[in-house]
């Protein structure tokens, strides 16, 4: 992915402000914390490889939530480009299992930020 892009490993590291080890293990398929995950997401700069890798994300947390993630595959591969549908599934799964729930609202964190990054603005928080 990163070959695709022109950047090494140590540039796109740095530009996520990770270390480069860091980078090497989630290439070499070592399940990402939130926190490096964010940075991965948020320093890529190719929407489709985005998209790709929280799909691949919500699969892990699937699967750490103890769940199969083939009990989802279906519905997320559905090519119906309807964000009703999109979110109905989402909040299917997230009232079915807490854990998913607590996944969907770190994500959720993580769009919030990049919007905010790219200059969109930021909503603001409950008191």
């Amino acid at each position: 992915m990163l070959a695709s892009q022109q950047v090494t490993q140590s540039n796109f590291a740095r530009r996520a402000g990770v270390t480069e080890s860091a980078i090497t293990k989630f290439i070499q398929g070592s399940i990402p914390q939130d926190m490096l995950f964010r940075a991965i997401f948020q320093t890529w700069p190719e929407q489709e490889t985005k998209r790709q890798l929280l799909r691949a994300h919500l699969f892990d947390e699937i699967e750490r939530a103890g769940l199969q993630p083939s009990d989802y595959e279906p519905a997320l591969a559905k090519n119906d480009d309807s964000l009703e549908n999109d979110l109905a599934i989402i909040e299917q799964a997230m009232r079915a299992e807490p854990s998913l729930r607590n996944f969907i609202r770190r994500t959720a964190a993580i769009f919030a930020n990049d919007v905010a990054v790219k200059g969109g603005t930021r909503r603001r928080s409950r008191k």
